[in-house]
């Protein structure tokens, strides 16, 4: 069975060949090239009721875990 022709059915052409792809993209591009601007930063918590106690880490290693 010859493959059915189908030029006169599918005649819209959706890859828009003469499109500037940059100049249609670049809001999007530029926002992309702007994402180290943007990243959320916080100073370092240290709280010495949350720091280890070194005998506990001593048991941690000595024990295997």
């Amino acid at each position: 069975m010859a493959p059915e022709v189908l030029d006169d059915h599918h005649k819209i052409d959706l890859r828009q060949l003469y499109t500037d792809w940059p100049r249609f993209w670049s809001y999007y591009i530029q926002i992309w090239e702007d994402r180290y601007d943007y990243i959320p930063t916080q100073e370092p918590i240290f709280v010495p009721e949350l720091a280890c106690v070194p005998e506990y880490m001593l048991a941690l290693i000595l024990k295997g875990q």
